[in-house]
């Protein structure tokens, strides 16, 4: 589904004219033309898979305020689940809500006129669904 070419130029279209994207662990997720995430340029964040070491790597402290986390207390005690390994920001743009050890949980990224989320995992809880729903 993913070497689909229409496909993703399909929802980048619809994320740059305005629209919203949620990923979640691996999203669009295929080793091809030299990036594993295929919608890494929408959301902002890719997966190191050791063709790219030389690449100088994005990584800062998360935002200390964004509306997708405000009403959480603590982003320490937060579930994620599952995460997914060596995630790191593309650009100084990419907005880091929570990551640890260099390596991005949760990033926001604007994309034209539109807006996706990336969250390494995101198992169902209470707290989670808010960040859904926010997002």
């Amino acid at each position: 589904m993913w070497k689909n070419p229409q496909l993703i130029a399909k929802i980048r279209e619809y994320v740059y004219n305005g629209g919203g994207f949620v990923g979640v662990g691996e999203p669009a997720a295929v080793d091809s033309q030299g990036a594993y995430f295929q919608l890494s340029d929408v959301l902002g964040v890719e997966r190191e898979m050791s063709f790219s070491l030389s690449t100088d790597k994005y990584f800062h402290t998360p935002l200390d305020k964004h509306f997708i986390t405000a009403d959480l207390s603590d982003l320490t005690q937060l579930n994620l689940g599952e995460m997914v390994d060596d995630v790191y920001a593309l650009n100084a743009n990419t907005e880091i809500l929570e990551c640890s050890n260099g390596e991005v949980h949760i990033a926001a990224n604007q994309y034209g006129k539109g807006r996706s989320v990336y969250f390494s995992g995101l198992p169902y809880s209470f707290e989670n669904t808010l960040l859904l729903i926010r997002s």
